[in-house]
């Protein structure tokens, strides 16, 4: 029998961003592996929306990281 795997799903906003940071780096880590990414997505360009699918079932943190979006404003620190 498999375990049915579920999904991460929300939106990266911020202060001067309330509407949606574009391009963050969402990643996903076991809480007891905290060195080895499970998976990453990057949110979408505009509204900040992230999903990642396919998620077994277990214990998570997940990551934010700018990327792109970064290099052009440097705003925002990574955050778990």
């Amino acid at each position: 029998v498999l375990d049915v795997a579920g999904s991460i799903s929300g939106r990266v906003t911020g202060a001067l961003n309330p509407g949606g940071v574009p391009y963050v780096l969402v990643s996903l880590y076991s809480v007891d592996d905290p060195l080895d990414p499970v998976t990453s997505t990057m949110t979408s360009s505009q509204d900040g929306a992230y999903r990642i699918q396919q998620v077994p079932a277990g214990n998570y943190k997940v990551l934010f990281q700018q990327y792109y979006y970064e290099y052009y404003y440097g705003e925002y620190a990574s955050e778990w």
